[in-house]
């Protein structure tokens, strides 16, 4: 009986040590988990998936194709350490600096295939070849990248590609580098250079705050067009294209005299109204468009937002639309390098827009739409954000384009026109949207847009798409443990 009950003791006393074994090594695995999950959503971290092809080690779609426009054009780093406070307590900061340069102007001469001629000129080159070299490119101090095409070059400084930290004294700290800017800069000055007589475009938004333009203002600078800030029509009569992303009052009969004037000369024009815009504005613009086939409508576009994996109302980020590639045109040549690099664009405070009803001149096409889930909801009675009876659900169209069937004598007078019922696209959520309004702002110019391309993924805002958020909650509740549970039950059932 004794040895009866002392083998049941030692049988209980492994299986309490069993049971307090696997219990530990779950709750050691959650913490591990739960440590990883943290880690990985830091976003020095993140690793991020680019469908155009770009990785960190190489130029963008958009320098790539920027240089192959810019045939015989020649490249000149010149690669000096000039600033003693950026190599004081053994900095590493010129040799990064340098390293990157080279491995990116290496990359391009390569995929651009020898158009372009490219020398790099560094402290062991001949004195006298250095001195030459500067001599014909005026080189000042400071400047590291010539690029220069016949008789126009463009000269970038240092400041102008890196973002770094000085030396710090009184703590023998080094500078320190922590962001560079060559694929984009050399990109602008390919642009720059292209465009040897550039467009002029006027930004009209009367009663929006200028400060609200400055990240499209930025943008045009970036892409080589001449800026005019102006709150009329009637005095931009010398531009080429009139860009209105946003409008606060209406308009005098002499300024609507001049907008119908400029529409109806078939002269270019992109206008972005969101869902607060005054009512009387947009029934101004909707008797201007008359015939274009597009116009503005009532409403706020909402669609539920994914929260812990499932989708959500009531929120005011039901009105901030994630647009993905299903949601875009790809007739449009727009739209086409979008769809192909699958990333998501951004439409907040949006209102939808009629289309379909141009004349036999236009022709018409939808550049965005929303998802089938959207809803439409009124903004003269307080927004909820609960889609209620009598809301219309379904797909609503964000943003159209249309111009002639026969086109114009000018490139610049073909009736081009670009609707787009958001106005934040081009303000505080252009970083999200600045690829897709590249293309827009040169199918409007009348360019080749063969000559541009995709920017490079780490100079865009990190966002997560719904999908994303999907697969992330599937990889979290699903697969990590029931991955455990079967490693789990195969242990038991051996031990069985």
């Amino acid at each position: 009986m004794d040895e009866i009950s002392v083998s049941s003791l030692g049988a209980l006393i492994r299986r309490f040590k069993v049971a307090f074994t696997a219990i530990g090594l779950s709750l050691s695995m959650v913490v591990l988990v739960a440590f990883a999950l943290y880690v990985l959503s830091q976003p020095e971290v993140r690793f991020r998936i680019d469908f155009s092809q770009n990785t960190n080690n190489t130029c963008s779609e958009r320098t790539i194709n920027s240089y192959k426009a810019l045939s015989g054009a020649s490249i000149v780093a010149f690669l000096y350490e000039e600033d003693k406070e950026l190599v004081s307590f053994n900095s590493t900061l010129y040799s990064r600096a340098h390293s990157r340069i080279r491995v990116l102007l290496e990359d391009l001469r390569v995929r651009v295939g020898g158009s372009i001629e490219v020398t790099v000129l560094d402290i062991s080159a001949p004195p006298l070849e250095l001195s030459r070299y500067a001599d014909s490119y005026s080189r000042q101090p400071g400047d590291v990248l010539v690029i220069a095409v016949e008789d126009s070059q463009v000269n970038l400084r240092f400041d102008d590609i890196f973002e770094y930290t000085t030396s710090v004294f009184e703590e023998k700290l080094p500078a320190r580098l922590y962001s560079e800017k060559v694929d984009r800069a050399l990109g602008d000055a390919a642009l720059r250079l292209i465009k040897a007589k550039p467009l002029n475009v006027t930004i009209v938004a009367p009663g929006v705050d200028v400060r609200d333009l400055d990240p499209l203002r930025e943008l045009l600078e970036q892409q080589g067009y001449n800026v005019q800030r102006s709150s009329s029509f009637s005095t931009s009569s010398t531009s080429d294209l009139i860009l209105v992303p946003g409008q606060r009052f209406e308009f005098s009969p002499r300024e609507l005299e001049a907008v119908e004037r400029w529409i109806s000369d078939g002269r270019h024009l992109m206008v972005a109204l969101g869902a607060f815009t005054p009512s009387s504005v947009i029934k101004q613009w909707n008797a201007l468009l008359e015939g274009r086939g597009g116009g503005f409508v009532e409403g706020l576009v909402c669609q539920p937002v994914v929260i812990a994996g499932a989708p959500m109302e009531g929120r005011q980020e039901c009105a901030i639309l994630e647009i993905t590639d299903e949601e875009l045109n790809g007739q449009h040549p727009v739209n086409s390098s979008i769809i192909r690099s699958k990333r998501p664009l951004v439409f907040a405070a949006a209102r939808p827009l009629s289309f379909g009803r141009s004349s036999n001149k236009f022709s018409e096409l939808r550049l965005v739409r929303s998802s089938a889930m959207a809803w439409l909801e009124k903004t003269n009675s307080g927004q909820i954000f609960v889609q209620e009876s009598g809301e219309p659900v379904g797909i609503q169209t964000l943003s159209v384009s249309s111009e002639l069937w026969s086109g114009g004598a000018e490139k610049l007078r073909s009736g081009r026109l670009v609707l787009v019922g958001s106005e934040d696209v081009f303000k505080a959520h252009l970083p999200y949207n600045s690829d897709w309004a590249r293309y827009v702002l040169a199918w409007l110019s009348g360019e080749d847009l063969s000559r541009h391309g995709l920017q490079s993924v780490e100079v865009l805002p990190f966002s997560v798409t719904i999908k994303e958020l999907s697969r992330i909650k599937l990889l979290t509740v699903f697969v990590i443990p029931g991955l455990f549970f079967v490693l789990s039950f195969l242990v038991w059932w051996r031990r069985r």
